[in-house]
């Protein structure tokens, strides 16, 4: 929990305190208890910034929660630092802290976008598992009607109909394969409809139990298109 009682008016403290949230003591404070010149930070400055960037915030559990109680104790330090740059930019610190923060921001941005090409990835995924699985059964029981199926004109229409059926969701799983492809390497694809295949593939029932057509389902997924 951080508040304003964690930073420590008494200089050595405060020292104690700012290597206690990851940061070296003396490359903010270097003993100064006046006013400080660029480069140098007195405790009583550090704790202005600590009050500047952890003050009270009114919220729905009472008037006195700190922001730094909110959101944790790395974003209060995060605004210390940014508020360090903001005072102090032509000192030897804020210079070195702010590409640091730059570099992190940096980070951050690239892991959000990685975070939102692989959400895009999951659902395109989700449309090709949904559709590959419904034509594996699909074609387990054509196959199986046209085995054991009776040879009636009736049978025969059923087939049709279904290899009709059949060709419709083909079309939609191919698109959506290709689009999957764009994203993912074929070997990564190929690995991704392994490990769906030798764990959760389809199953189906013509009345003599459920049966996993694993193999059916890596034709499916790797040849369908």
């Amino acid at each position: 929990m951080v508040n304003a009682s964690f930073f420590p008016t008494d200089a050595n403290k405060c020292g104690t305190r700012i290597q206690a949230a990851g940061v070296t003591a003396p490359a903010l404070w270097q003993g100064s208890s006046t006013t400080p010149s660029i480069g140098r930070l007195s405790a009583s400055d550090y704790n202005a910034i600590v009050l500047s960037s952890v003050s009270g915030t009114p919220n729905s559990e009472g008037p006195a929660i700190s922001r730094g109680e909110i959101e944790g104790p790395t974003d209060a330090v995060a605004k210390i630092e940014a508020e360090f740059v903001r005072r102090w930019p032509e000192s030897k610190y804020a210079t070195a802290l702010e590409e640091r923060l730059t570099q992190e921001a940096k980070e951050r941005q690239e892991a959000t976008n990685e975070a939102m090409r692989m959400s895009e990835i999951n659902n395109v995924w989700y449309d090709v598992k949904n559709q590959g699985d419904r034509l594996t059964v699909l074609r387990h029981r054509l196959k199986w009607l046209q085995e054991w199926g009776p040879k009636t004109t009736q049978n025969a229409r059923n087939i049709e109909n279904m290899k009709a059926g059949i060709r419709l969701e083909q079309n939609r799983f191919c698109q959506a394969k290709r689009e999957l492809l764009k994203e993912l390497k074929a070997s990564e694809y190929q690995s991704v409809v392994k490990s769906h295949c030798d764990t959760q593939a389809p199953v189906d029932d013509l009345g003599t139990g459920e049966v996993a057509l694993t193999p059916q389902c890596r034709q499916q997924f790797v040849s369908g298109c």
